[in-house]
């Protein structure tokens, strides 16, 4: 069994804007299907989880997904402390399927202080012309409004390196990211400082500040449907570790895995 300090889930490759800073590149049409959804939890034999994060592309154009993964959440007895997601807080079709589903999540988690939403309102989308849902968003106290600031650092990667943005300076580097795991009376407890990461195509990798090219070229530890244990998922990150600039540390009560 696993018991994860901390998993993203890609729902979706697709987006209703597109950004020139936009980390994650070119507007795919991939949708995460429930069938990765449930084998991810149940492959990994998941049994608890710290922070839960549903991202994309934009998290707000598939709720039932978010919808799907509290039911089997809910079926498996998998818990949860908290969660967190971006969104860019544009008003279309599924926004109150969404809003409901956020109300949800949060009526789910073991600790309210640890969820959180963020709805993005820095300077890109402004200029974007984008008209957000503020009024309902606002009525959530787990909601935060960013104000319009596009003061900061953004990672070299996407549109952002596309597009030659000086304020692109930050490169995702696996040889910063540390994982470990412990294994105690039958459980495999991971703290990642960078989530545990599933794609809309079943692959796992590590972290979140990347493109769609350079995940799928550079960063699959291996896909959920090569998985059938906890155990065969930490061979896989171990030799992904070997192979690889990420620091893992394994302290195991076997040398099954290792």
């Amino acid at each position: 069994m696993l018991r994860i300090q901390e998993v993203m889930i890609e729902i979706t490759r697709t987006c209703n804007m597109a950004c020139s800073h936009c980390i994650r590149g070119k507007s795919q049409k991939g949708v995460i299907t429930k069938e990765t959804i449930r084998n991810f939890f149940l492959n990994l034999e998941v049994e608890k989880i710290g922070n839960l994060v549903f991202t994309g592309g934009e998290p707000s154009l598939n709720p039932e997904v978010i919808q799907y993964t509290i039911d089997v959440l809910n079926e498996q007895g998998i818990l949860f402390d908290g969660f967190y997601i971006a969104t860019n807080g544009t008003q279309h079709s599924k926004t109150n399927e969404f809003l409901m589903m956020l109300i949800k999540l949060y009526s789910e988690a073991q600790d309210v202080g640890m969820c959180s939403v963020l709805v993005s309102r820095d300077d890109y989308h402004l200029e974007a012309g984008i008209e957000g849902a503020d009024d309902m968003y606002e009525s959530l106290r787990f909601v935060r409004i960013e104000d319009g600031n596009s003061d900061y650092e953004l990672f070299n990667d996407g549109f952002a390196f596309d597009n030659g943005n000086p304020l692109a300076i930050k490169t995702y580097d696996l040889g910063n990211v540390s994982i470990s795991i412990e294994e105690s009376n039958g459980f495999y407890e991971i703290e990642n400082e960078e989530p545990l990461y599933l794609s809309v195509n079943g692959d796992i990798g590590i972290g979140c500040n990347f493109s769609y090219e350079t995940f799928d070229s550079e960063l699959i530890i291996a896909n959920i449907d090569n998985i059938d244990s906890a155990s065969s998922f930490i061979s896989e990150l171990n030799n992904f570790a070997d192979n690889s600039d990420l620091n893992l540390e394994l302290d195991l009560e076997s040398e099954e895995v290792a």
